[in-house]
C-alpha cells in the first residue's frame, strides 16, 4: 500500500503536531482483508482527539473523539487493570 498521502498529511499537520498536548505516529499493515490501514496520525488536546488514517484507495479518513467519562469500555478496562493488581488513577477533570 502506498502511504504517500499519510506522509503528506503528517507534513501538512505540522502546526497541529507542534502544538498538540499529545501526539503519536504509528505504522502497521492491513491484515485479514481489513478496509483501513493500521497506520495513523493521532493528535490530542485536553478534551479532543483526532486520528487520521488512510483507506486502501489513498483517501484520508479523519476520526474525531471528545472526552467522555465512565464509559462501558472505560469501566471494563479500569476493572481489568485493578483486578490485575495495577493501581489506577482517574484522569483530571
Amino acid at each position: 500500500m502506498d502511504f504517500t498521502p499519510l506522509v503528506k498529511a503528517r507534513i501538512a499537520l505540522a502546526v497541529f503536531w507542534k502544538e498538540a498536548a499529545f501526539k503519536g505516529r504509528c505504522w502497521g499493515a492491513v491484515r485479514n482483508g481489513g478496509r483501513m490501514a493500521r497506520s495513523h496520525i493521532t493528535l490530542g488536546t485536553e478534551e479532543e482527539v483526532v486520528t487520521v488514517n488512510q483507506s486502501p484507495e489513498g483517501k484520508l479518513i479523519v476520526h474525531e473523539f471528545v472526552r467522555a467519562k465512565r464509559t462501558i469500555l472505560g469501566d471494563g478496562i479500569r476493572a481489568q487493570l485493578i483486578n490485575s493488581g495495577l493501581e489506577v488513577e482517574e484522569a483530571p477533570p
